[in-house]
């Protein structure tokens, strides 16, 4: 077996492509390209990223209602499907789907009551709220 380190995302597609290699780390831009290709295979990995409000130097995000209307304002599966377009997984809360299981049986992370929820209902009533405190 033969390993090589490409750095270059580009580089290892074309490698690919030429059958120099087996095997590839795409970018989301070239999923597309791939899409039908029996090789593209998406592997689960759990990471959670998320934005913090910088209270200190903006104390507008004290407000709860503000924080609310901009987390219910975020699409976050559109994002992932336009954006990252790698077979991310959205999710509003801090523990990622499929890593632990609840004492139920069910998936953890789907017990969780999570306000952060895509909602822009909500969010425009957080934010009227927001800009009367």
């Amino acid at each position: 077996m033969n390993y090589k380190v490409i750095k270059d995302l580009q580089a290892g597609a074309s490698l690919y492509d030429t059958e120099s290699v087996d095997d590839a780390v795409i970018t989301a831009d070239q999923v597309n390209k791939y899409k039908d290709n029996k090789g593209l295979n998406f592997v689960l990995t759990t990471g959670t990223f998320f934005v913090k409000m910088n209270e200190k130097q903006y104390p507008d995000f004290k407000n709860k209602n503000l924080r609310l209307a901009i987390a219910q304002a975020i699409d976050k599966k559109g994002y992932v499907d336009s954006v990252k377009n790698n077979g991310s997984i959205p999710s509003d809360t801090l523990t990622a789907k499929g890593i632990a299981k609840a004492p139920n049986g069910k998936d953890y992370a789907s017990t969780m009551n999570s306000p952060l929820k895509y909602n822009p209902k909500e969010a425009r009533a957080h934010w009227d709220k927001a800009k009367k405190s």
